[in-house]
Parts: C-alpha cells; structure tokens; sequence
C-alpha cells in the first residue's frame, strides 16, 4: 500500500509539472501573439497577416493573396512593396502572374 501510494505522488507530481511546463508555454505563445498585435495599425496587421501567410505557404501567387484578404488592388500593391523592401518575400513573374515567395 505504501508503494502504491509514493507511485501515485510521483505521477502526481510529474503530471502537475508538465501542467505547469504546458502553462507557461501557452502564456509565452500568447505574449508573443498579442505583442505582435498591439499598437499596430489595421494596415499593418493585415500586412503581418499576409507575411504570415505567405511564410506558412512558401510559394503563392498574388492572386491567391488578393483573395484571400479581399484587398484593393493599391493596398496589395503597397503591402507588396512593404514585405518585398523589408526583406520578407521575393515578388517575381511566372508567366502572367505574379509569385511571392517567402524569405
């Protein structure tokens, strides 16, 4: 009985730290995103918004971008020119159609 009950709080005490570990890495995760968020205008979260984008797919048309956010032709054409400026994505014609690429 004594065995079992040191058993139990060790799996006690293994399930409360990794209670723990998981806490602290969804408050870590939800600073971040947060962060990233405050004191952004609307242009440029939805400038984050498409680099995210862009960086999950690693290869996507303008097209694909343009409908997906419901842009205007001269807010995609300025977000464009933001991510390609800072280095984010790489914009090169294929063909017809414009190809962003992730950095």
């Amino acid at each position: 009985q004594a065995s079992l009950d040191q058993q139990n709080t060790k799996l006690g005490k293994e399930a409360l730290n990794y209670a723990i570990n998981a806490i602290n890495f969804l408050l870590a995760s939800a600073r971040l995103m947060v962060s990233e968020e405050i004191g952004l205008s609307e242009q440029q979260r939805q400038t984050l918004r498409i680099r995210n984008y862009i960086r999950s797919r690693k290869t996507v048309s303008r097209r694909e971008v343009y409908r997906a956010f419901h842009l205007s032709k001269k807010d995609m054409t300025e977000i464009e020119n933001t991510l390609v400026e800072a280095g984010y994505i790489y914009a090169d014609t294929n063909y017809r159609s414009m190809i962003y690429t992730a950095i």
